[in-house]
């Protein structure tokens, strides 16, 4: 299993986002150490669902959802796919995940997506464009819920070991600490003195021959 990890940050520095995609890599086993733990997760409880949802895809799914970026012919030439055992193209699975997160978020925040917090599921099987998606969910606490996605017609799990988890409130973006700049005091030159630079806005590296201690002369002062 490969275990990629990636993180998403703004123009400032703060981190926005993680993305984690675990690939199991068939036929690359084989290396003779422990397999490790196998003990399923997200799995919903024995009762009947506290919100269900579903939504029927197009025909034409597939080729909207290769708009986003994902031109792989898997999802749009009938040969290709044909190649892999697929009787026709199938749907991207980042599609029907996004259906899926989206019917949580309905379900339990009014839609409000600024209260979705993260999101872990496995991809179980494969949705063809024009089936319907059902999502059953399962509330755990104010800030939980695990779900799992079926196609309708198939009655087949496509979305297993699911969960996400919500914000209570919409968090705020935190606040940024402004540079303070001071206003630098007019320069005077004294008599017999020679001034060693003028004011600027980059500063200079401390070394033998930079003067540690502002020249009698005047002051400069700023921030960058």
């Amino acid at each position: 299993m490969v275990v990629n990890e990636t993180k998403t940050f703004d123009e400032e520095g703060e981190l926005l986002a993680i993305n984690e995609v675990s690939t199991f890599v068939r036929g690359a086993g084989g290396w003779g150490g422990d397999r490790g733990p196998s003990a399923e997760v997200n799995v919903p409880p024995d009762r009947a669902p506290d919100a269900v949802l579903e939504d029927k895809t197009s025909e034409a799914q597939a080729l909207l959802y290769r708009l986003s970026g994902d031109w792989n012919p898997l999802h749009a030439d009938p040969g290709f796919a044909g190649a892999f055992g697929y009787a026709r193209p199938i749907l991207h699975g980042l599609c029907s995940f996004g259906y899926a997160g989206r019917h949580v978020l309905k379900a339990f925040t009014g839609g409000d997506a600024r209260r979705f917090k993260s999101i872990k599921v496995r991809f179980a099987d494969t949705v063809f464009p024009g089936e319907t998606l059902v999502t059953e969910m399962w509330k755990e606490s104010e800030t939980r819920v695990v779900f799992r996605c079926k196609v309708k017609e198939r009655d087949k799990v496509v979305i297993s070991n699911a969960a996400v988890e919500l914000y209570t409130e919409v968090p705020q973006k935190k606040a940024k600490a402004s540079a303070h700049r001071r206003r630098a005091r007019p320069l005077r030159r004294r008599r017999g003195r020679s001034p060693a630079g003028w004011c600027s806005r980059r500063s200079a590296p401390t070394s033998p021959r930079t003067p540690t201690s502002p020249p009698r002369w005047g002051r400069c002062s700023s921030s960058s």
